[in-house]
């Protein structure tokens, strides 16, 4: 299940990570011998914690398809081909939104009962609502509906559409949570295309394929942050990515461009970076049909 939440919401995340290959400096120093990384930061919220408690004890506040007398239309549960015709809403899918929707609710109401007992001021309400969300979720993660993620996004929009900026970044941080628990959980050349797929810059995403390629690590970001990289191999990075587009390309309908516009840069790049000859991985094969002396001298 965590394994299908993670794939299903892929690109739900605005690009967050960026690798820029150093630059000359006039001071010698060791930060500045290494890659940087550069995470994008925003001005935390502020949380009216007893404002939202009051206005979100309904549960249709948040989601209720029958409660509101205009509801916004479901959304699918992978944007479709906007040229495509008759995409109708799939049952199947009704009850998937239901079901994630009944979770999300109840998430949010242990997360408001939790926050209720907790003294805070202003200024510490975000970092509470982070807090009390990374130990709500981790005891949920692995008991989540498929449909979880789609209804969290359904709910985003909603408030998005109501401009309720406090109950936007509420769920938002909801999010952000269950994607970096269900993360942790995949492997490391799934987190990469992950990665990967966040990074809009050519030679950012070739900087991170070779220090994933190098064995990860702990690397300092820009604004002084530790980030942890995971080790990666290359070929295993490539096939999955193939993977992804061979079930993308075997649907109906395409789910999303973007995504295979995407993977299919992740794939080529990540085998371009492979291009050494008869080192290459995907030449196994290869070598072992060939006589030994001129495996030897190709070596």
């Amino acid at each position: 299940m965590p394994a299908a939440l993670f794939s299903s919401s892929l690109l739900s995340l605005p690009p967050a990570l960026s690798l820029q290959k150093p630059t000359p400096s006039s001071s010698s120093s060791s930060s500045s011998s290494c890659s940087l990384l550069k995470l994008s930061s925003r001005s935390p919220p502020s949380y009216n914690i007893a404002s939202f408690r009051r206005r979100s004890c309904a549960s249709r506040r948040f989601y209720s398809p029958q409660g509101d007398r205009h509801p916004p239309p479901f959304p699918p549960l992978i944007t479709a081909d906007p040229e495509a015709k008759g995409d109708a809403w799939d049952p199947s899918r009704h009850e998937a939104l239901l079901k994630g929707g009944e979770q999300v609710v109840s998430l949010l109401q242990e997360m408001l009962k939790l926050l209720e007992d907790m003294e805070m001021d202003e200024a510490s309400e975000p970092m509470a609502v982070e807090i009390v969300a990374q130990g709500v979720i981790g005891k949920r993660v692995d008991e989540m509906e498929s449909g979880f993620m789609m209804a969290l996004d359904y709910m985003i929009q909603i408030a998005d559409k109501d401009h309720d900026e406090q109950r936007k970044s509420i769920l938002e941080v909801i999010k952000q949570t269950v994607l970096d628990h269900l993360t942790k959980k995949c492997p490391p050349h799934v987190q990469v295309i992950g990665l990967l797929c966040q990074t809009p810059q050519k030679e950012s995403r070739h900087e991170l394929l070779r220090r994933v390629a190098a064995g990860g690590g702990v690397f300092k970001s820009e604004n002084g942050l530790k980030v942890q990289l995971p080790g990666a191999n290359l070929n295993d990075i490539a096939d999955q990515a193939d993977d992804l587009l061979e079930n993308m390309e075997s649907r109906p309908t395409l789910p999303d461009r973007k995504l295979l516009a995407r993977l299919v840069l992740v794939r080529e790049e990540a085998r371009n970076m492979m291009g050494g000859g008869l080192l290459d991985e995907r030449n196994d094969r290869g070598l072992s049909t060939l006589p030994e002396a001129e495996v030897c001298f190709g070596l």
